[in-house]
């Protein structure tokens, strides 16, 4: 099973142009609570870890906010997860007060939105409409004084967009600190949602690591795409 776990104010739609390139392997598409009194952000990890407890070990995929808890999850629940792909996951140390950790997260989003292509600035409309503001707000708080406190077992990929404005790709190295068997992919020409903006080869990516993980399944072309440069997409670079 291959689960994926979207970031704040985003939904599953955000992996919709992955999934179809994944050929046989089975996905399940997380959808977080919105924030709000009666679920707090720090409770995501404890709700994945129930969600996840019936198909598990799976190879589990985080975005963003989504990162943070799909790494929590693992450090927590090992046995749950049997790999682990991290995508621009926020909750590496801060080197600022979450006050100000919280305004350069402002500004760095809204960088991010009013440089999104049109379809990118569409999703983000619709979803962050749907989480509202009291959600958004909750989850920026946390993201601004949240760090990663645990020790992955799992194997585990980092994939950083090269032009992330948002979740920055020199925040790769704090997390490489953070999980020391991590390997780096970075996307380039792609921002904060390679999975949107790259899907191509961000699939390729997730392909190729199973693969070497050893679900049985391999890595071969799905409905004529098989892999980034068949539809334009610059190849991604590992380090």
């Amino acid at each position: 099973m291959l689960a994926f776990l979207h970031g704040l104010s985003a939904s599953s739609r955000w992996f919709a142009g992955v999934v179809p390139l994944l050929g046989e392997r089975e996905t399940r598409l997380l959808v977080l609570p919105r924030f709000g009194r009666r679920f707090r952000p720090d409770a995501a990890a404890g709700w994945v870890a129930e969600q996840l407890e019936a198909d598990a070990p799976v190879d589990l995929v985080g975005h963003s906010l989504g990162g943070l808890v799909a790494a929590t999850v693992a450090a927590r629940r090992p046995e749950l997860v049997r790999s682990l792909v991290l995508v621009a996951p926020v909750g590496a140390p801060q080197d600022a007060s979450p006050a100000r950790a919280l305004a350069r997260y402002g500004t760095a989003l809204a960088r991010t939105v009013t440089a999104a292509p049109l379809g990118l600035l569409r999703t983000v409309t619709a979803d962050a409409l749907r989480w509202g503001p009291e959600a958004i707000v909750r989850g920026g708080l946390w993201v601004a004084g949240a760090s990663f406190a645990g020790e992955v077992q799992a194997p585990t990929l980092l994939v950083w967009g090269e032009r992330d404005v948002l979740v920055p790709v020199e925040q790769a190295e704090a997390w490489r600190e953070l999980v020391p068997h991590a390997r780096l992919a970075l996307v380039p020409d792609a921002g904060h949602v390679p999975m949107i903006e790259a899907p191509s080869a961000f699939a390729q990516l997730l392909l190729e690591f199973l693969d070497e993980r050893g679900d049985g399944l391999g890595v071969r072309p799905v409905d004529g795409v098989g892999g980034a440069r068949d539809d334009g997409e610059a190849a991604a670079r590992r380090e």
